[in-house]
């Protein structure tokens, strides 16, 4: 089984186990064994963005940022920006929680090595991503 350890500031929004649910719904997607953990941590976009120039080189904050460990045991650390998020959940037209979840998804799909650099693998991710959240909603 999936653990998900949820931190930070929760977004109000977001309603108790949808995360949860997402995530499980991701592995099975991916049809990947779902088990260990994985961490999801809500952050400013202050943080965010420090995290982007550290790690990515980039000086400016972004909606999610994805960090792995040790597959399957710890599948690493889903970074999401709430206050950037909302901004992507207006400009989409869509709830918030909504776009929440779509981060927490697609920062799950880069632990798994999916990754959207080449327009074949971002359109097979991205085609994935949104299978999921469409499955949640």
């Amino acid at each position: 089984m999936i653990r998900v350890n949820v931190s930070g500031r929760v977004p109000a929004r977001l309603k108790s186990g949808l995360l949860e649910r997402a995530i499980r719904e991701t592995f099975k997607a991916a049809r990947r064994r779902p088990r260990g953990e994985v961490a999801v941590r809500f952050v400013s976009d202050n943080d965010i963005k420090s995290l982007n120039r550290l790690y990515r080189g980039i000086n400016k904050p972004t909606d999610v940022l994805s960090f792995s460990a040790e597959p399957p045991v710890d599948w690493g650390d889903v970074i999401i920006a709430a206050a950037f998020a909302k901004k992507e959940a207006s400009l989409r037209g869509v709830p918030m929680a909504e776009e929440l979840v779509r981060l927490a998804v697609h920062g799950v799909l880069h632990l798994m090595g999916y990754d959207h650099v080449l327009k074949k693998e971002g359109t097979r991710m991205l085609a994935l991503q949104e299978k999921v959240v469409s499955n949640v909603f």
